[in-house]
């Protein structure tokens, strides 16, 4: 391991923003890097053959060597890694997201990205081998504990999760719109508003309790 990890230091140190020579848009070693951590965390989250101490290790490399605003995308990864394979149940998993969220705005004061690792994390990753009702039920999982930290931030998060199913009926999910609905802010009900208002009637389903 610390043969592999002087390797990888060495090689950013060396290649780190430096282009290919006959190809000036293409950065050989950011893309490595993105490639291998994306990897690294598609492995530990889909199956969880890494412990905790070994996903831990990675994002200490990474970190002895990049700031997470030189790759947000595989440092957001690596949070997500991490907190996965610490929480036993989906609630525990959006307990630490949440927990962790005013520290990553601090580092990125930007929430599309973050939302959108975190999406294609749970989403992809963590359920990927799962049906749509079973997605859905993980999503469901995972924004109640998100949505009960009277964190805003978190609460844009779960949002955005909640609007890609503007369609859906189960009850809890609707209790969970309205629940943002009522928080009265502004963002977050133009937001959830925007995407209701444009659902047609041929897109929808009759109502089910699920």
């Amino acid at each position: 391991m610390e043969i592999s990890s002087n390797v990888f230091k060495e090689k950013i140190k060396r290649g780190w923003g430096k282009c290919h020579q006959k190809k000036s848009d293409f950065y050989p070693i950011n893309y490595a890097v993105s490639e291998f951590i994306k990897n690294f965390t598609i492995t530990a989250s889909q199956e969880k053959c890494y412990n905790t101490s070994r996903i831990s290790e990675m994002m200490e490399l990474f970190l002895s060597v990049l700031m997470p605003q030189k790759q947000p995308r595989s440092y957001l990864l690596l949070v997500c890694a991490q907190d996965w394979s610490m929480s036993t149940l989906l609630k525990q998993y959006g307990m630490k997201l949440s927990a962790r969220m005013p520290n990553l705005i601090k580092t990125f004061s930007f929430m599309p990205n973050m939302i959108d690792i975190f999406k294609y994390h749970l989403l992809s990753k963590v359920a990927s081998n799962w049906d749509t009702f079973h997605k859905l039920g993980s999503t469901l999982g995972v924004v109640y504990y998100l949505i009960h930290t009277s964190n805003v931030e978190s609460c844009f998060m779960v949002t955005s999760l909640l609007v890609e199913r503007m369609w859906c009926r189960n009850v809890k999910y609707c209790g969970f719109v309205e629940e943002l609905l009522n928080m009265n802010h502004p963002d977050i009900e133009s937001f959830l508003k925007k995407d209701k208002n444009q659902v047609s009637y041929h897109n929808t389903k009759f109502d089910i309790d699920y």
